[in-house]
């Protein structure tokens, strides 16, 4: 409400009444409950300590409406990655920052979480029984590195466009070469996590390609890495390991060890196949940083 003039110097009252044809967007059912949450936390400590009497956020709930979750995120079509590979900062070499260069390509041959990437070491980066790798996993010496859930710990392939075609080695060695530790050092932490910057940006850059539909996000590869597999028709064992989620069953959850990085690699990343040219983008400075561009 801070952000917009009409409602500045406005009672909460004068607010929710002018919105009533601003119709700016508000907070998501789930994002009050989180926060009622929170504050039921607060009062019961307040409560066991005798600075209150009644928790009078306790059971408090604002109801919401079931969403299947392939329906709360779109996947994007072909018309959308070619708007998204072929704006400006693609086809002229523009972006400023390697991470605008890299972060949408890696979320659609990874289908990681864009803070899993942002937070990426170099150490995390290595070639495993001849496969090059990402490792997303935390560190109890750095807090500042998490995962979503216990199948967030995982090693996922790298693809050959983006590894050797888009030279993603290079420019890692070139990162190493100079001393880094992390794969976006650019990239400040900011709000608990690493893609604070970033998710502002892709925002910025995918309404600027004319993707303007609120569930076309970010995430949002992660739902088109996981149709383009599901539509080969290749096992949901494979994509819930490679995405992070939980795998299912008894067999597959219990008894089954991960699969090898070679498996992985050979059954489902190797099966990825969009239907846009991203071939221009090897001419990319970013796509030449194995100490072969002074540009930087």
């Amino acid at each position: 409400m801070n952000k917009k003039k009409v409602f500045q110097s406005k009672t909460v009252p004068e607010i929710i009444q002018i919105n009533k044809t601003v119709d700016a967007p508000t907070m998501s059912e789930s994002t009050v409950n989180r926060y009622l949450s929170s504050l039921s936390a607060f009062f019961k400590w307040c409560v066991g300590n005798g600075y209150m009497d009644t928790n009078y956020a306790e059971g408090k709930k604002v109801k919401t409406k079931r969403v299947s979750p392939d329906k709360q995120r779109d996947a994007f079509s072909t018309d959308d990655l070619k708007a998204l590979f072929g704006a400006p900062g693609y086809t002229k070499d523009i972006f400023t920052e390697p991470y605008q260069f890299w972060l949408p390509i890696l979320g659609l041959y990874t289908g990681a979480r864009l803070n899993e990437l942002c937070q990426l070491r170099l150490d995390d980066i290595q070639t495993i029984d001849g496969v090059y790798t990402f490792t997303f996993q935390e560190d109890a010496q750095d807090e500042t590195i998490s995962v979503k859930s216990d199948s967030g710990h995982r090693t996922i392939p790298i693809h050959p466009f983006v590894g050797d075609e888009l030279n993603l080695k290079g420019y890692v060695e070139y990162l190493r070469s100079k001393g880094e530790t992390r794969l976006f050092p650019e990239l400040p932490y900011q709000n608990d996590n690493y893609g604070h910057k970033a998710t502002k940006w892709f925002g910025r850059f995918r309404k600027a390609c004319g993707i303007d539909s609120p569930k076309k996000v970010y995430h949002s590869f992660r739902h088109t890495l996981t149709d383009n597999l599901k539509q080969q028709l290749i096992k949901d064992s494979l994509i819930d390991e490679l995405t992070g989620h939980v795998l299912q069953g008894e067999t597959m959850g219990r008894y089954g060890k991960k699969y090898q990085v070679d498996v992985l690699y050979d059954a489902a990343i190797l099966k990825l196949s969009y239907e846009v040219d991203l071939e221009p983008l090897k001419r990319s400075r970013w796509a030449k940083c194995g100490g072969q561009t002074k540009r930087l």
